[in-house]
C-alpha cells in the first residue's frame, strides 16, 4: 500500500473518509459524488443512481488499472452519449482507487465552455487520508506539456469536444503511457468519445481498450424525470425551465426568477436534455427514490 509526502508546490485539502466509497457500488444504490467543482463541472456534487451500466463501467476501470499480463499501458477510451455518468461514475472511482490503493492520480478536464484545462492530483497520505490539490485552471494549450509531466499512476483526461482536440490529447496520452510500460494506466472520457476514432496501431507499450456507456432506456428516463418534478428544490425549477423554453426572453427571466439552480447546472440539464441519458449528476438520483 502506498503513500506519498505530499509536494509544497500545491495547496492539498484532505477529503474525509466517509466521502470516498470503499467498494464498487451496488446496482440500486446511491453514489454521493463530491467534490465534482474542483474539475471544472457546474455542481459541487452529485448523487447518482447506480444501474448496471455504472457497475459495469467500475469493474472496466478497475480492470484497466490493473496489472496486465502483457506488461503493456492501458489507453481506455470511455465512449458514449451525453449524460449517461461517464464522468461522475470516472471521477468517483479515481477517489476510491487512490484510497484502497494509494496510488497517485491525475485528473485533467477540459471545459468546452471557456476552453480551460483544470488539473486536480489526488494522493494518499502515510496516516491514510487521501488529499486532493485545488484545482489549477490554465490554458487548453498546456494539455500536452500537462500529460508529458505527469508524474501519477493513473491520468484521466474528460471533456475534449472535437477531433483536433482528440488528435492532440491521443497522441500526447500514447507517449506518457508508453513511457514506463505496465506502470501506468490512463483513462480518456468524453460525450463525443463514441464518433471519434481513435488510429488503429500495434504498440509494444500501450494497449487501447474501449467502453461505451449506454443511454438509460426511455423507461428509465422518463421515470427519473417524473420523480425530478416532484421535488420543490430541484425537480419543479427544471420543469419549469423546460415549460419555458420556447417563451420569450422577458417571460423566460420572470419565470425562473428564484431559481435555487446555479444557470450553469441549469444551461448543462438544457444542453443534454435531448439525449435519451439525460443528466446523470442531477436526474439519476430520483430513479428509485
Amino acid at each position: 500500500m502506498g503513500a506519498w509526502i505530499l509536494s509544497p508546490l500545491f495547496d492539498w485539502t484532505a477529503v474525509p473518509s466517509a466521502d470516498i466509497p470503499d467498494n464498487k457500488p451496488k446496482e440500486g444504490d446511491y453514489l454521493d459524488v463530491r467534490l465534482l467543482e474542483t474539475t471544472g463541472l457546474p455542481v459541487n456534487r452529485g448523487r447518482m443512481y447506480c444501474r448496471g451500466e455504472t457497475c459495469r463501467l467500475w469493474d472496466k476501470l478497475s480492470q484497466w488499472s490493473a496489472p496486465q499480463d502483457d506488461n503493456r499501458s492501458v489507453i481506455g477510451y470511455v465512449r458514449g452519449p451525453p449524460g449517461t455518468g461517464k464522468t461522475t461514475t470516472t471521477f468517483a472511482w479515481l477517489q476510491a482507487y487512490v484510497k484502497l490503493t494509494g496510488k497517485s492520480a491525475t485528473w485533467l478536464h477540459v471545459s468546452h465552455r471557456r476552453r480551460v484545462l483544470y488539473r486536480v492530483e489526488f494522493r494518499r497520505r502515510k496516516d491514510g487520508v487521501v488529499c486532493y490539490s485545488e484545482a489549477e485552471e490554465e490554458e487548453f494549450r498546456f494539455a500536452s506539456g500537462r500529460i508529458k509531466n505527469c508524474s501519477s499512476a493513473v491520468l484521466v483526461f474528460d471533456g475534449y469536444r472535437d477531433q483536433e482536440a482528440f488528435n492532440v490529447i491521443d497522441g500526447a496520452v500514447q507517449l506518457w503511457a508508453g513511457q514506463k510500460p505496465g506502470q501506468r494506466t490512463a483513462m480518456i472520457v468524453s460525450s463525443y468519445a463514441f464518433s471519434i476514432k481513435a488510429e488503429e496501431r500495434v504498440d509494444k507499450k500501450t494497449r487501447a481498450e474501449e467502453y461505451e456507456k449506454f443511454s438509460l432506456s426511455y423507461d428509465e428516463y422518463l421515470t427519473s424525470f417524473k420523480r425530478a418534478r416532484s421535488d420543490p428544490d430541484f425537480g419543479l425549477q427544471v420543469s419549469k425551465r423546460r415549460k419555458i423554453e420556447s417563451s420569450s426572453s422577458d417571460n423566460a427571466t420572470k419565470a425562473s426568477q428564484g431559481t435555487v439552480l446555479d444557470p450553469e447546472v441549469l444551461e448543462d440539464i438544457d444542453e443534454k436534455f435531448y439525449y435519451a441519458g439525460g443528466c446523470a449528476r442531477y436526474f439519476f438520483g430520483w430513479l428509485n427514490h
